[in-house]
């Protein structure tokens, strides 16, 4: 399931580009901001 989530962030990210929604600079970014920030985020209490 984690590859296919991946795949599905990177098919994502691609079409947004494709459409202009997003930069094409900022894509590295989004991807592991998005990986890192979410592996880093814990349950607030």
């Amino acid at each position: 399931w984690l590859t296919e989530a991946l795949y599905g962030l990177v098919g994502t990210g691609a079409w947004s580009i494709q459409t202009g929604r997003v930069a094409a600079q900022d894509f590295q970014y989004m991807i592991v901001e998005l990986l890192l920030g979410g592996a880093r985020r814990s349950v607030e209490q």
